[in-house]
């Protein structure tokens, strides 16, 4: 069992508190990603896990046992930072298995360990280089296997792909999710790329000023999002949001304003008076180019257009309003920066969010 549970977990720097009050209960053989902005705590909370740093209050459990004040190297945990932190002028197993060797371990142990984890990570062919003779990849994935022949209960991962370019950020992180339906180990991971969130983790924590926002799979949190951070965050190109308000005509069905169009509205918004402030969320791919004999589309400008082959980015905007929303159209769009044309938005697909930014239920 390698199960990890956070109990109100606080953590202040100089007086300014970082981490404010996390409960979490990750399960044995989970896939958890932290995500947020930069500066929301999410290395921090990581480091606190590992016993890199000192919690100022509150519970650490890792395989059922209090470790909140137990030393980093007792606690079952591996780290892999950003940073490969590797000797240059060791090879790749020796980089391995120093700290098998620090720990005295029996050399035979310790070379099956590193051959059965290189066979994992399909280094076998690189253990007698040296790191300057490595790609940025083959670095990362020696990383990863010194951490993997400590056999620890929970994997750390730091930011691991953030120093890569963008082509071996997608081949790592395939190989990643390889390694976890592999080893099945617990595994937690930071990012700030909302991207590699959602296509490795079984459970995402959306981190916002050293709070959780929400806790949910990767599609839980597209589809539902818990209030408008959340929706902000998750998802790309990121959801359009637009000041909006509840208009009910008398004897008519309630409907919020989208630019020059009217959209319907279910009974979520029963309990609010007409004129109340609103949010109005609508993701790029729920919005489509319409006609202007339709009632239900708005007229926009056209700034940028992005032609990305599969799919064209339309960047635009209201009359009157310089706020830009985003369009995901299939193929490559028939339109120019400056056109006027008709946006329409799938009704059935909108967000509401209240004044204080909470979702009002859920599409």
């Amino acid at each position: 069992m390698s199960e990890v549970t956070l109990k109100d977990i606080r953590k202040s720097f100089d007086g300014l508190e970082i981490i404010k009050g996390v409960n979490l209960e990750i399960e044995t053989g989970e896939f958890v990603v932290f995500v947020g902005p930069s500066g929301c705590g999410k290395s921090t909370l990581l480091r606190l896990i590992s016993g890199l740093e000192d919690i100022g209050s509150g519970s650490i459990t890792i395989a059922g046992r209090d470790v909140t004040r137990v030393p980093p190297s007792q606690r079952g945990v591996s780290m892999v930072f950003q940073s490969y932190a590797l000797f240059p002028h060791m090879s790749v197993a020796q980089n391995m298995s120093f700290g098998l060797r620090l720990a005295k371990v029996p050399k035979k142990e310790i070379e099956r360990k590193v051959a059965e984890a290189a066979e994992v990570l399909q280094i076998t062919h690189l253990l007698d280089r040296k790191p300057k003779q490595l790609s940025g990849g083959q670095r990362q994935r020696v990383a990863i296997g010194r951490s993997i022949i400590r056999n620890p209960n929970v994997f750390l991962f730091d930011e691991p792909l953030s120093n890569l370019d963008a082509a071996l950020r997608v081949q790592m992180r395939v190989e990643i999710s390889r390694l976890h339906q592999e080893i099945k180990t617990t595994m937690i991971y930071v990012t700030h790329d909302q991207v590699e969130a959602m296509t490795l983790a079984d459970k995402i924590v959306v981190l916002n000023e050293g709070r959780i926002e929400q806790v949910g799979t990767p599609m839980e949190l597209y589809r539902r999002p818990a209030n408008r951070f959340v929706a902000e965050f998750i998802g790309t190109p990121k959801m359009n949001l637009f000041d909006t308000e509840l208009v009910v005509p008398q004897g008519g069905s309630a409907l919020v304003s989208f630019g020059s169009a009217l959209i319907p509205v279910d009974d979520r918004v029963a309990h609010l008076q007409p004129g109340a402030s609103l949010s109005l969320g609508l993701r790029p791919e729920n919005l489509e180019l319409g006609s202007a004999a339709d009632p239900t589309t708005a007229e926009a400008r056209i700034e940028l257009v992005e032609k990305l082959g599969g799919e064209s980015m339309l960047h635009a905007h209201f009359p009157g309003s310089k706020d830009l929303f985003v369009v995901n159209v299939a193929g490559e769009a028939a339109v120019r920066p400056g056109e006027t044309v008709h946006i329409k938005p799938d009704p059935d697909a909108c967000y509401l969010f209240d004044g204080n930014g909470r979702a009002i239920g859920q599409s």
